[in-house]
This record gives C-alpha cells, structure tokens and sequence, in this order.
C-alpha cells in the first residue's frame, strides 16, 4: 500500500488533522507521566517537545515538498526522545499511553502498512529498553506490550478497512467519471451527426431567397398575364 494522493484522505488532509488533535492528546499524557515520574521537569520538558517536534516537521515537509524525509526524520528524533522518557520517568510512569499517541499518529501519517509496522515494532522496543533501564518490574513491561500490541493490531485493522474502502469509493468515482464521459462523448457524436445532417439538408434544399424570388418571379408573371 503505497502513500499517494489517490487514498481516501490525502496526506495532507491527514497531516491537517494530527496538527490539530496532537498537540492537545500530548500535552495531557505529557502532564500524566510528569506527575507519576521520577524526573518530573525533565519528563515534561521532552514530553511537550515531542508535538513540537512532530508539527514542525510535517509543516516543513509539505511547505519543501519533502514529506517522507521529514516524516522519517520526525519519526526518528520522537523514538529517541520517547526513549529518554521511558528511562527518565522512572518506574511508575505509565509510558504506554505515550506510546498510544506515538503510534495513532504515525498510523494517520504512514498509510504504507510496512512503515507503520517497522515504527510500531520500534516504539515496543524502545519503550522495553528503556522501561527496563528504568526499574520496571517484568509484569509491567509485559502488561505495556500487550496493551501497545493489541492496540496496534486494531488499529492496523481499522487502517486496512479504512484504506479499503477509501479505495472502493475511489474506483466507483472513477467509474462513474468514466461512465459521464462516455456519456458526454455520445452525445457530442449525436448532436455532430445532427449538425451534419443539416448541412446535407441545407445544401439539398433551396435556400428561403430563392424560394422567394421564385414566388415573386411568378407572381409577376402571374399579373402580366392578367
């Protein structure tokens, strides 16, 4: 599934959305692992960093027209900073609600089911490191995994139905687009053939001047006669 703008919301369309939704859904998750941290200033600092970080890259990608340069580049310095919050924040910090704005993010972003998959891998790694340089017990990383796990897979399903369907309606658009020209094509035959039959018409017929000059002829003839 390659990103282009023939999917049913465009990148842009997207970028739109998440400019408007992430800041907001990061900042609150931010303020959470703030209070349950460790490192409190330092964990905010990052966690505010991160739509900052995120906005301004996909704001610079469609301004430059580089979007999967600066969507990779974004992506890259949000995993390294998500991994410095998991490790700074301590043991108690919930780091898989970061991780479930990280990846609903990159699943709007990365319509390429082989991208989101390789981001969506390396968020489970990162946050597992991290978690366990942090203190973590192994029931708490595991109970993060599987609820940053089974959120992706409905989220990769509800991408895959959405870009299914995206392009069912694309293609009976195009259908229909196809169909109204074909319409319009015969219809412009129809009324050529039209025009063109009055031509013939016009070139076998007398014209109306000399139908009336006949008529005037022979109603002088007509008077003479009398």
């Amino acid at each position: 599934m390659n990103e282009n703008d023939s999917d049913f919301l465009t990148y842009t369309q997207r970028a739109k959305f998440v400019r408007k939704i992430f800041p907001v859904m990061n900042v609150f998750v931010a303020l959470i692992i703030a209070f349950t941290g460790t490192n409190k200033i330092l964990c905010l600092s990052l966690g505010l960093l991160i739509p900052v970080i995120g906005v301004s890259s996909i704001k610079i990608g469609l301004r430059l027209k580089k979007v999967e340069t600066f969507k990779i580049l974004s992506a890259f310095l949000n995993l390294i900073n998500f991994f410095f919050i998991c490790f700074l924040s301590g043991p108690n910090s919930p780091m898989y609600l970061l991780g479930i704005v990280l990846i609903g993010v990159w699943t709007l972003l990365f319509s390429n089911m082989r991208s989101l998959i390789y981001a969506i891998i390396t968020i489970l790694v990162f946050m597992t490191l991290g978690s366990f340089l942090a203190g973590k017990t192994f029931q708490d990383i595991i109970i993060s995994l599987a609820v940053l796990i089974t959120y992706s897979i409905i989220l990769v399903r509800f991408l895959q139905f959405t870009l299914l369907l995206g392009r069912e309606v694309i293609s009976a658009n195009n259908e229909i687009d196809s169909q109204k020209k074909l319409i319009e094509e015969k219809n412009k035959d129809i009324i050529d053939s039209i025009k063109y039959a009055r031509r013939i018409q016009s070139s076998l017929l007398p014209t109306e001047k000399f139908i009336d000059r006949i008529l005037t002829n022979g109603n002088k003839n007509t008077f003479n006669t009398n």
